[in-house]
């Protein structure tokens, strides 16, 4: 065999195919991919979806060869792009566990049939990346309420929720177990989170619907910001300028009119770095959103300009009331240390003409600790790369570090651990195209706006400010 193949690319291999269910007008269960579901009376049961895949690349030639400098990157990822549950039928949908991220090794095997002929290398990289959740019923005829029987885990992606003529239910309270032989609870937890019930309401008094609010480091973009690795961005702002916090406390304002370069994370973040070079080595400032509130942020390049946010999008809107319990996680390193702002952009009930907002507001935790990336399997047959047989390499194919026992530092905004309280302001307003900002509790008809401490006696602090507006 004297073909070949010369690799000096970099590659995204995800693990598996994202998990999609669609249910016929009639009830019928028409798609399901990656996941397993049943009619149950009238609901359709979507069991626990949870990812046990694993991303796996395979060459086979007579030689393999690469560049030999290791540029070659081999992203990993964990986590699905997506996952869609779409009902178009009158049926129930009762929704489970959703975990995105598999735990199980990636594999590279790598056959050359030429002996001494296996010469590629490359970049080893395991990743995360936003996923888009989808839990939808369309159909207009009947009331299919949507049951949210698990805890849903997107915690750096976008969910959509929308029952068109029904209610988004919670089965049980935060925290709570659905029964005694069922440990699932209800938790939503997501950095960009939309509920819709144009006909319905959302949680009840008793099971109000539990969402985790997750920011993490800037900077996210509700929309693909269209840049690359190595652009460049020029900062302006109408308030005082984000800061950049240096590793040993240093504290840095960032220069207005200044140009600062892109690290490309994916199509909805970025990173910035100091210069050119630090943003081929992936080496990126750290800049706390602190300042945020006090006025505009854009930054402007190639794709025109960004206005910054926090990242973070939470709106609940409904025909008739909204019952929510939710918790600020704040994942991002370079807020520590201080009170943080939580923005909830909407929560409007009563859009049929009567409805009350029903808020449980908890204690916020900061999750600053993410451990490190596992490794990644490569089989390969035969020298100068080889042989070895599912061999772990953790940093680079062939060449890891001497005593390397784990890849780079994991992705804190999915994997946040060790939780502790922090004083919290949850700032209620939405955000005008035009410019300026509207309501952010609203109700209508004779309906109230009820917000609670749980508990009461809460610390460290929880501050409330806001924008209400009632409509009777």
């Amino acid at each position: 065999m004297d073909d070949s193949i010369v690799w000096d690319s970099d590659v995204v291999i995800l693990p598996g195919p994202a998990p999609q269910l669609v249910v016929a007008a009639n009830g019928t269960i028409e798609v399901m991919i990656g996941l397993t579901a049943t009619v149950v009376g009238d609901t359709v049961v979507v069991d626990d979806i949870v990812n046990t895949g694993t991303g796996e690349a395979a060459f086979r030639s007579g030689s393999i060869r690469g560049t030999g400098d290791y540029k070659a990157l081999f992203e990993m990822r964990n986590t699905w792009g997506g996952v869609s549950l779409l009902n178009h039928s009158t049926l129930d949908l009762r929704v489970q566990d959703i975990r995105l991220a598999t735990t199980r090794r990636p594999f590279v095997d790598l056959v050359a049939a030429l002996a001494n002929f296996q010469l590629l290398t490359f970049n080893l990289a395991r990743t995360v990346g936003p996923t888009r959740i989808e839990i939808i019923n369309d159909g207009v005829v009947g009331t299919a309420d949507i049951e949210l029987a698990g805890t849903i885990v997107n915690p750096i992606g976008v969910t959509v929720i929308h029952a068109e003529t029904g209610d988004v239910l919670a089965v049980t309270s935060r925290g709570m177990p659905v029964s005694g032989t069922d440990d699932h609870t209800t938790l939503v937890q997501s950095r960009d989170l939309t509920i819709t019930t144009p006909s319905g309401s959302v949680g009840t008094a008793t099971a109000r619907v539990s969402i985790d609010l997750v920011q993490s480091a800037l900077f996210w973009f509700r929309a693909p910001h269209g840049l690359r690795t190595g652009d460049t961005v020029t900062y302006t702002t109408t308030g005082t300028p984000l800061v950049i916090r240096a590793a040993d406390g240093t504290e840095t304002a960032m220069a207005v009119g200044a140009t600062y370069h892109v690290v490309r994370l994916d199509d909805l973040r970025f990173r910035l770095a100091a210069s050119a070079a630090d943003a081929a080595a992936g080496t990126v400032l750290s800049i706390d959103p602190g300042n945020l509130v006090t006025g505009t942020h854009t930054l402007t390049g190639p794709t025109g300009g960004l206005m910054v946010t926090d990242g973070t999008w939470l709106e609940v809107v409904a025909a008739d009331d909204v019952h929510v319990d939710l918790k600020g996680r704040l994942r991002d390193p370079a807020a520590a240390g201080r009170p943080h702002t939580f923005t909830v952009e909407l929560l409007q009930a009563g859009t049929d003409g009567q409805g009350t907002v029903d808020v449980v507001l908890r204690t916020a935790e900061a999750e600053l600790a993410g451990g490190n990336a596992g490794g990644v399997e490569v089989s390969a047959n035969t020298r100068l790369r080889g042989p070895y047989t599912r061999k772990t390499f953790y940093i680079r194919f062939d060449g890891d570090p001497a005593g390397a026992s784990s890849g780079a530092p994991r992705d804190i905004g999915f994997y946040g651990t060790s939780p502790s309280d922090i004083d919290a302001t949850y700032l209620f307003e939405l955000p005008l195209d035009e410019g300026g900002t509207s309501a952010g509790l609203r109700a209508e008809g004779t309906g109230d706006i009820v917000v609670t401490l749980v508990p009461l006696d809460a610390t460290p602090r929880v501050n409330v400010v806001g924008m209400t507006e009632i409509i009777g």
